[in-house]
């Protein structure tokens, strides 16, 4: 899909009457969800659970096998140029303190992870059917559209509850919070979509396992290598946006993500087309190149990779 076509579709989507937009259903979504997954989504989860496993088992080496193994040490001997006394006591002190240090994470990661739910229910309150049953009915809908056997808790928090490892953060799929200010702000002007916006992304990256005990520790060392980590991360955002077009529909999503994109304020006085365009231009090689370079340092798509991605639901979007 070229820049002209993107934004006629945009146009287009703007300008279609709510009254007329695909209504929800079941049976819909879960044909959409079958294809909603990035290609790459699983062969780059695969490699960073590899990652993981591989300093795991070179850290178990070095702490216990190679300052033990005499084959290993005269190869370090004669790699570092060090005494035979120094590299064995470099590999069993260095050894025993990465050993503390991975399982002080793991277990870091882990009480998060498990403790999260238990944090909202000691500190916040769940969402009701007395005073926002739109809202509550909606993410039910979702939820059980999204085939979830256990739904997790809904709760309205004015607090970020995000725990961080290491600049990693730790989620939780126990349970899904709103912030009170956006969940007030809709309730007194009616528009409900940022909400459903918000509840519908959550619940993506929980329908495709993101937010997993097991998923976090195992992709916990690859998050920490610069590269992997941002291709990781735009791969799981093209793969949430399917998810969330699945669940809201494709112009409330895309409308959304736009929002998400621009400047959602000035969004609603100025001209999209012109905000898109401008977007897209590309006057010089410099420019062009800029923007790929952007794009494959960051850790969310560009915002045309991404809207294109949306749009154009036969090719997976663009990791560079």
């Amino acid at each position: 899909m070229d820049n002209e076509e993107l934004i006629k579709k945009i146009d287009a989507l703007k300008d279609k009457p709510k009254e007329e937009r695909e209504e929800f259903s079941p049976e819909k979504v879960r044909e959409k969800l079958k294809s909603a997954r990035h290609k790459a989504d699983v062969p780059l989860t695969i490699l960073a659970v590899l990652v993981t496993l591989g300093a795991l088992a070179l850290v178990s080496w070095v702490a216990v096998t190679a300052r033990d193994n005499e084959s290993a040490l005269n190869t370090l001997v004669e790699v570092t140029g060090m005494g035979k006394d120094l590299v064995q006591a470099i590999l069993r002190y260095g050894g025993d303190i990465a050993i503390a240090v991975i399982l002080y994470l793991i277990a870091k990661i882990t009480a998060a992870n498990i403790t999260f739910l238990g944090k909202m229910l000691s500190n916040e309150m769940r969402l009701t059917d007395s005073r926002f049953a739109y809202i509550k009915d909606y993410y039910r809908t979702r939820a059980e559209a999204c085939g979830m056997k256990k739904i997790p808790e809904l709760f309205i928090t004015g607090t970020s509850y995000e725990t961080e490892v290491m600049k990693v953060k730790v989620r939780s799929n126990k349970a899904i919070t709103i912030d009170k200010k956006m969940l007030l702000k809709a309730e007194q002007t009616g528009d409900w979509q940022d909400v459903e916006y918000d509840v519908c992304k959550r619940l993506a990256r929980i329908y495709l396992g993101y937010y997993d005990l097991a998923n976090q520790v195992f992709t916990f060392t690859a998050k920490l290598i610069p590269g992997l980590k941002e291709l990781l991360n735009r791969c799981r955002v093209y793969s949430t946006d399917r998810v969330v077009m699945a669940l809201m529909g494709e112009e409330a999503a895309v409308e959304s993500v736009f929002l998400q994109c621009y400047d959602s304020e000035l969004y609603k006085d100025l001209d999209r087309e012109a905000i898109v365009r401008r977007k897209l231009e590309n006057h010089t090689r410099a420019e062009d190149l800029s923007k790929w370079l952007e794009n494959a340092v960051s850790e969310t798509p560009v915002s045309p990779y991404r809207l294109i991605a949306m749009l154009d639901t036969k090719t997976d979007g663009r990791l560079f």
